[in-house]
């Protein structure tokens, strides 16, 4: 037998695999045009309602396949992010999904995490500084020269660090929660995140699906819709609750499962907020 048959290959070099391709929206009804005048659907004026949507109370929890089927508000122009978006009945801006992390590309200004949730895939854009890598401290050669401190110099151009990006929040198969601004990028839609948070608990996705399901139900898709008004404030911003992000109250739409799903959003400002059937 040949010597040659029987020498093992060497291992193919391992190459990086690109990000994930973002889904397309191939056709301006899966973009989501506005088949239908918002005065149709609401006795509220653009204005009034483009100033709700920019409330912590219309965050909307929604999967991945509402996004990329949200319908744009009336006037919306080619090339340019709509005021607000429709999901349903209900006009939203900003969103809460949760899913799992498929992939993650830095940048030099933002990080790139692409969200999977069983019904599509979306990049969740999260902005950032460059920051300073950490130098390596010199260690004195002798305990004499351990209190001596020389002077500072102007450190020249060329022997400063470079900047890095910082540490990517999550990684690959990471479970998160994102919320940010649905926009539409590259012939489909991103979500410019506002905060990205890795879900402890792995049950927090299937209750969020569940949560969502309710909300389908009862407030994005009723199965006898009435024109949209827009609810009373319920969240009160002020310094105590901005500082702490406190668990949302339960929803008054199947109690038992969209309560566990409630506790996990979080909204694009700091304080608190409760999602979900305004009462």
């Amino acid at each position: 037998m040949n010597a040659a048959k029987l020498r093992p290959r060497s291992p193919a070099p391992r190459e990086e695999q690109p990000p994930p391709k973002r889904t397309r929206l191939s056709s301006p009804a899966l973009q989501g045009s506005a088949a239908e005048g918002d005065a149709r659907r609401t006795p509220h004026t653009h204005s009034q309602l483009w100033k709700w949507t920019l409330t912590a109370d219309a965050v909307a929890p929604c999967r991945i396949q509402d996004i990329l089927a949200l319908q744009e508000c009336e006037g919306a122009k080619a090339g340019v992010d709509p005021d607000f978006f429709w999901l349903g009945r209900v006009p939203c801006r900003s969103v809460l999904t949760c899913g799992v992390i498929v992939g993650v590309q830095q940048y030099e200004l933002r990080t790139a995490y692409f969200l999977d949730d069983g019904t599509g895939m979306i990049e969740c854009s999260l902005r950032h500084n460059l920051v300073q890598p950490p130098s390596s401290p010199r260690k004195p050669s002798s305990s004499a020269m351990a209190k001596y401190q020389p002077p500072k110099r102007p450190a020249a151009s060329g022997s400063q660090r470079p900047l890095e990006p910082p540490k990517p929040l999550a990684a690959v198969g990471d479970i998160v929660r994102v919320v940010g601004r649905v926009l539409n990028r590259w012939s489909s839609r991103i979500i410019n995140a506002e905060k990205i948070v890795v879900c402890k608990d792995p049950t927090e996705e299937p209750l969020h699906w569940l949560a969502v399901a309710d909300l389908h139900k009862a407030w994005y898709h009723p199965p006898n819709p009435e024109p949209f008004t827009i609810p009373q404030p319920k969240t009160q911003p002020t310094k105590a609750n901005a500082a702490t992000s406190q668990p949302a109250p339960s929803l008054s739409v199947s109690q038992s499962k969209a309560s566990n799903a409630s506790s996990a959003p979080s909204t694009p400002s700091t304080s608190a907020t409760s999602v979900g059937v305004p009462r």
